[in-house]
């Protein structure tokens, strides 16, 4: 197994595949880690992803890499997710998390430590750094698309596309940043990140050798497709993988919902929960 060094090898350990089944048949889905801070010491520890993917799921089950030493080892442990994940307080936010820390505190005493590297609070791009941006701004997606991975390795896809808004601004007056990828089943609740290793060009053509960044744009949830009749519908990112007949066509865009609906999701976490941080 690789030991990660890079930021692009830091992320294949920040997502999870998550396998469900439905009443429909089997379904997948990608959560990644994200640590919501309670102060300096503590945190609680999560997966996120859309609430969608678990929606009509009557078992969801996650691998995790094992460690070995500090380093990742090859070998998975598989959890199923038991308990209520937390949901977005507002409705209309496909987001939800649920707290690991009995799962990581189980693994320890089974003997074996599970590897992670998890996004905190600091990954989440402030409005005015935003705002420092250009329109059209390379990022990366994260994720298991049509359930595809590296079997042997356990690790997920890393894809790359473009902004197709500023991420700056709103779309349509929603917390919500369109991006120029394709989106097929299995990418929801992949985060979208903005990912320079070594070279980044700011908004006034400067060129920065040597620096890198990392930062959580969003999460990706739904995309438009169109009819045969032309008609443009916007729709979840399907997480079945059992073949139907369709007659809408992808047009290659992704709707990610803004990282900045994290915080208010982990307030509302804070909230409600006890015993599951971790220091």
């Amino acid at each position: 197994m690789i030991k990660p060094v890079s930021m692009s090898e830091q992320l294949l350990f920040m997502t999870v595949r998550i396998e469900t089944k439905t009443a429909s048949g089997d379904g997948v889905g990608t959560g990644f880690f994200f640590n919501f801070r309670i102060d300096e010491q503590a945190h609680i520890p999560t997966i996120v992803t859309n609430k969608h993917v678990l929606a009509d799921a009557v078992e969801a089950t996650v691998r995790i890499h094992q460690a070995s030493g500090d380093d990742p080892a090859i070998s998975t442990t598989a959890f199923r997710v038991e308990g209520a994940w937390h949901p977005h307080p507002n409705p209309a936010i496909d987001l939800c998390a649920i707290p690991i820390q009995p799962v990581l505190a189980a693994a320890v005493d089974m003997g074996y430590p599970l590897f992670r590297r998890a996004m905190n609070d600091a990954f989440i791009l402030r409005q005015e750094e935003l705002e420092e941006l250009t329109a059209m701004q390379t990022v990366a997606m994260v994720g298991y698309p049509q359930g595809l991975f590296d079997t042997l390795n356990q690790l997920p896809l890393i894809r790359r596309g473009v902004t197709a808004t500023h991420p700056a601004t709103d779309y349509c007056g929603k917390p919500i940043t369109v991006v120029d990828m394709a989106c097929f089943p299995g990418s929801s609740g992949s985060p979208v990140l903005l990912l320079d290793e070594g070279l980044i060009i700011d908004r006034k053509a400067n060129v920065h050798l040597g620096k890198s960044r990392m930062r959580l744009l969003g999460v990706l949830h739904a995309g438009p497709t169109m009819t045969q009749s032309g008609e443009i519908i916007v729709e979840d990112v399907p997480t079945t993988l059992v073949p139907k007949a369709r007659t809408s066509l992808m047009i290659h865009l992704g709707y990610v919902i803004k990282a900045r609906e994290l915080t208010a999701l982990g307030e509302d976490l804070l909230k409600k929960s006890s015993g599951h941080s971790s220091k």
